[in-house]
């Protein structure tokens, strides 16, 4: 992590390799409704591996209002495939200028190729401010570029997963009970506020600047996803499409309450989503405005994830191509006007 934060500080632009930008225009249709996007991916600032020419794989975390998202490249060992992954570099990518910056690359031996770090960390979450959390490290950064370690007091594992406009923190820990929890931490006073204690999966995700987090719970044959709102109250949902309800899992949600994430099928795997939820406190369905699945998404015929939205409605997310695994970042952008 002092690496990540002394390449952050020095703020190292990228030079090598441009990203691959596929733009089209897509119609999402949920029901009578239907909203249009634009549609871009992006491959990855770095060469892939030889002996799997589909990856690197990419991925774009999180998005704020100015319209940096955070990245990562990997690639895997072709030993192992999806066994071993190797994240080769991370940072920020400014989607307006097309312009990467680095805040993490792994040393490589000059003679094999072979890497000499095999994991990294990479940014999970990015707010306005140009904070970020660190995801597995369960750390932040703050604007100044210092590297802030929480220290949760019942945890064994813990990873931040998001960070808000004003700064409050999302997270999940796993104590040595193997019981999960989500969190909110609060930097202003240093103290955590835990919620939905799990025994089989409590991942929090992404929090708004109204201090509600987004997750997913339960096992995956039958998790709900959640909003958690500010006062403690909790709403649980499936994804209903046309009268079946689906597994899902919220990763992220903007200030108006429009949420995303994932919702899985036996047929098609993971397909992203994008709605709100009724005014119905009781009802346990959420209806989508848009879903992105692998029949509506020509690029993304191995599924698509959608990881978080912005204030202006710009989704990012991981389209995985068909057949082989390998993924691109996805950007997702609202067409004015589009019907």
């Amino acid at each position: 992590m002092n690496r990540l934060k002394s390449l952050m500080n020095k703020k190292t632009a990228l030079t090598i390799a441009c990203p691959l930008l596929i733009t089209f225009s897509l119609t999402a249709h949920a029901g009578p409704a239907a909203t249009e996007y634009e549609l871009t991916l992006v491959e990855g600032p770095l060469p892939g591996v030889a002996e799997i020419p589909e990856l690197p794989w990419a991925q774009l975390i999180d998005i704020n209002d100015h319209g940096l998202a955070t990245w990562s490249a990997l690639t895997v060992d072709p030993d192992y495939f999806t066994n071993f992954i190797v994240i080769e570099a991370a940072g920020i990518y400014d989607t307006k200028k097309d312009e990467y910056v680095t805040l993490w690359q792994a040393e490589f031996d000059d003679l094999t190729g072979d890497p000499i770090s095999v994991t990294g960390t990479y940014p999970f979450g990015l707010n306005n401010r140009g904070e970020l959390v660190t995801g597995e490290d369960c750390s932040y950064i703050n604007n100044k570029g210092e590297e802030i370690l929480l220290t949760h007091p019942l945890f064994e594992y813990c990873e931040t997963r998001g960070i808000s406009s004003n700064g409050m923190i999302s997270g999940y820990t796993i104590d040595d009970e193997f019981t999960w929890r989500g969190f909110v931490y609060n930097p202003k006073d240093d103290t955590f506020e835990d919620f939905l204690p799990d025994p089989f999966r409590n991942i929090a995700q992404g929090i708004n600047s109204e201090g509600q987090v987004v997750g997913g719970i339960g096992a995956a044959v039958d998790r709900d996803g959640y909003v958690r709102n500010s006062d403690g109250s909790t709403r649980f949902f499936k994804v209903n499409i046309d009268g079946v309800r689906y597994p899902a899992q919220a990763r992220g949600i903007s200030a108006d309450g429009t949420i995303v994430g994932v919702y899985a099928t036996d047929a098609t795997g993971n397909n992203g989503f994008v709605g709100r939820l009724s005014e119905d406190t009781n009802d346990e369905d959420l209806v989508p405005d848009a879903v992105f699945t692998p029949d509506n998404t020509a690029e993304c015929g191995g599924g698509v994830f959608l990881t978080r939205i912005n204030n202006k409605g710009v989704i990012t997310g991981i389209c995985f191509s068909d057949g082989t695994g390998a993924q691109k970042g996805l950007l997702l952008s609202p067409v004015p006007g589009g019907k």
